[in-house]
């Protein structure tokens, strides 16, 4: 009767490792995004965005865009977007710190913006800036990473990736990696 408990306890412990495993698996499986890279030889950057993401390009005001976005069926509401935007090189330079006149614009773009990550830093010998907001949206509160990133001509670089926040958690990792593989 001992050796049958502990035969049993042993196949018992061996299925919930077994379950435990596939509980990991599928967690892990479900926040990975499959990410490829799209190259703008227009105005000369490259970056990764998630595959079968809808891409579109607009040009407001001089700013070249590239935007791609994870839509939900046909709603029209979105779970993901990123977008890239250009701003080339004013022939007079800049009469303040670009950095912090885009990223104050930033906030107060959207109403009720609250900053809950603010950094300058110097990558690659290119001087950044990167905010992560909250702000209400049109179906609820939306939460976005922004870098801006000034270039050694003056023109300036903006990657933004947001979703719904409670959508945050599925795109995090995803959105790090954007903002990461850009390389202008």
């Amino acid at each position: 009767l001992a050796i049958a408990g502990i035969i049993v306890s042993v196949f018992v412990a061996i299925f919930y490792a077994i379950i435990t495993a596939i509980i990991i698996a599928a967690i892990v499986s479900s926040n990975s995004i499959t990410l490829q890279t799209y190259n703008n030889t227009d105005v000369g950057y490259s970056v990764k965005y998630p595959q079968d993401w809808e891409i579109s390009q607009q040009n407001v005001d001089g700013a070249k865009s590239v935007v791609f976005k994870d839509s939900y069926k046909e709603t029209g509401k979105v779970y993901g977007q990123e977008e890239v935007v250009y701003i080339a090189a004013p022939p007079n330079g800049y009469s303040s710190d670009v950095l912090t006149a885009i990223a104050d614009s930033l906030k107060k773009d959207n109403p009720n913006t609250n900053v809950v990550y603010q950094s300058r830093d110097t990558k690659n010998g290119l001087q950044t800036e990167t905010l992560i907001v909250t702000y209400d949206g049109q179906n609820g509160k939306i939460k976005a990473k922004h870098t801006i990133i000034l270039n050694k001509d003056n023109s300036v670089y903006t990657i933004t990736t947001q979703t719904p926040e409670q959508n945050w958690d599925k795109y995090q990792d995803s959105f790090d990696e954007i903002h990461n593989s850009f390389q202008p």
